[in-house]
């Protein structure tokens, strides 16, 4: 499905990219063919519509018309992105293992009496065939593939724990598990959210004022300078958006990359830390490319509409996409800077320190690649202070939330020891 939607997607973007020309040629097609079914005054009608939508509003319409005519298809991207979250997390391999120890829990209820659980499995749910290459398993897997499939037809939308508890009270037995039950919702997430968010309007409030700086004696150490200038509005648009990017770009698979980690390493309890590193910032990486990608879509629209100035943007171009690369680096960096600390167990303060210090250098070595095989004009220095200050209002934010793991990396699970560690059966690599 994938593979056949690279053509419906390919045609979106281009008409995107080029709707200053086609939505013309397309409006022309629409009053000529017109004539045919309107009378005069509905033709009429049709052109002063159509001639008086602005072309400001092109890219609204396709995307409009995307959406209807190409739903099913532009969704799949969404969807193959949610799944690969779900693999990576290991969450598919945690089901399998929480399966595994429901059927091992009924088997166990039922005094091994295999007759009797298939009976009240046929009687209660269904018949459900068994494929060939579980046959000569033991019963114990076989009972758990049942207990997925009636999981994936009956209670997909709930938790593992929460679906194995009712597909075992329909079977006449009580399930509990040992890792303490099911992952409740925090309730800190919304307020360290909106904290983050008002720091990041201080942010831009704020940081174009410092702009009378850089004209002080002492900045000639470090020129050339460009600092955002203030507005008369007070809000620099061009810095918001700009830290609307980097939220979507680093911040989030920042904390995309900390959640991960700990749940990973809880499910994979032997798996090298490298590769669990390695599967994760791939991910991460992905992420952001994809948000600076679209971020760079979003500059092109902005200049064809007019509400950009400087030369016209492209995404065919070498420092286009070096300026995506590189900052879809950047949450990488941090997280490799968090897993160092962690190996060498630094205290709080270095570790954060690091951490934040690690960002801000990404930032800036970031724009300073793009700068320097385009024009240097000594915005790096900025995005240092742009990176330094996402990191620490990211940790700020993350320990408003109460929750360790999403800024401190656990190599190993509080609640796993090293035996239990070492007897655990490795898992085959989830990519």
């Amino acid at each position: 499905m994938l593979f056949y939607g690279i053509a419906p997607a390919t045609l979106f973007f281009v008409v995107s990219y080029s709707t200053d020309q086609i939505m013309p040629v397309l409006f022309s097609y629409i009053k000529t063919n017109a004539t045919q079914y309107l009378v005069a005054d509905k033709q009429e009608a049709l052109n002063e519509l159509l001639n008086g939508i602005s072309p400001n509003v092109y890219p609204l319409l396709v995307l409009i018309g995307g959406l209807v005519f190409f739903a099913p298809v532009l969704r799949k991207p969404f969807v193959w992105m949610a799944q690969l979250f779900l693999r990576v997390a290991g969450t598919r391999a945690r089901t399998d293992g929480l399966a595994r120890e429901a059927a091992h829990k009924i088997i166990k209820q039922h005094s091994n009496n295999n007759d009797i659980i298939e009976r009240s499995i046929n009687e209660n749910v269904c018949v459900i065939p068994l494929p060939q290459e579980f046959l000569s398993a033991p019963y114990r897997d076989q009972l758990a593939y049942k207990l997925l499939y009636i999981r994936d037809a009956n209670f997909h939308d709930s938790r593992p724990q929460v679906s194995f508890k009712e597909i075992g009270r329909e079977l006449g037995v009580s399930i509990t598990f040992d890792d303490g039950g099911d992952i409740r919702p925090n309730i800190y997430f919304v307020p360290a959210l909106l904290f983050y968010i008002v720091l990041c309007f201080m942010y831009t409030l704020f940081i174009p004022k410092a702009y009378v700086f850089t004209h002080w004696g002492i900045t000639r150490f470090i020129q050339p300078i460009l600092w955002p200038e203030p507005s008369v509005n007070g809000i620099n648009s061009d810095l918001a958006l700009s830290i609307v990017k980097s939220t979507f770009s680093f911040v989030g698979p920042l904390a995309i990359g900390f959640y991960l980690f700990s749940i990973r390493r809880t499910t994979f309890l032997r798996e090298p830390v490298i590769n669990t590193f390695s599967v994760i910032a791939s991910f991460q990486f992905l992420i952001a490319v994809s948000v600076n990608t679209a971020f760079a879509l979003l500059y092109i629209v902005f200049w064809k509409a007019g509400l950009r100035g400087g030369s016209p943007p492209s995404l065919f171009n070498v420092t286009t996409w070096l300026e995506i690369i590189m900052y879809s680096l950047t949450p990488v960096a941090a997280l490799g800077a968090a897993l160092f600390m962690s190996t060498r167990k630094a205290s709080a303060i270095k570790y954060v320190s690091v951490l934040c210090f690690v960002s801000a250098f990404a930032f800036y070595f970031s724009q300073l690649s793009y700068e320097y095989y385009r024009q240097p004009v000594g915005y790096y220095w900025h995005q240092f202070v742009m990176g330094l200050f996402l990191a620490v209002s990211y940790v700020l934010a993350a320990l408003l939330v109460r929750d360790a793991s999403l800024v401190f990396i656990q190599l190993m699970p509080p609640s796993t020891s090293e035996e239990k560690a070492e007897e655990a059966v490795a898992p085959s690599f989830d990519l």
